[in-house]
């Protein structure tokens, strides 16, 4: 299923908030592992019809996704996890 290739380090972040006080986000440190054949062709693969689902809606009009014979999935397996959220700082 998935395949390991060396410096397969990853990271990411999200954050939201309007405000300092209302600041609060998240950023998960770890591998990332492929899914599916690379680059992706279309085969059959389980795991990514709801993410290629997904993708095609918001940025294809749901007219199905394209395999460009480009690009390869894969996922991030965290090792680390680290979250803030400033609005507790009011309490």
């Amino acid at each position: 299923m998935g395949e390991q290739r060396r410096g397969a380090a990853i990271a990411m972040s999200g954050d939201g908030g309007s405000d300092f006080m209302s600041l609060r986000g998240v950023e998960l440190r770890g591998r990332a592992v492929l899914v599916g054949e690379v680059p992706r062709r279309g085969d059959d693969v389980d795991e990514l019809t709801e993410p290629e689902r997904i993708f095609a809606a918001k940025y294809a009009g749901g007219r199905g996704f394209s395999y460009d014979g480009r690009h390869a999935w894969c996922k991030l397996e965290p090792t680390k996890i680290v979250s803030w959220d400033f609005s507790k700082m009011r309490k």
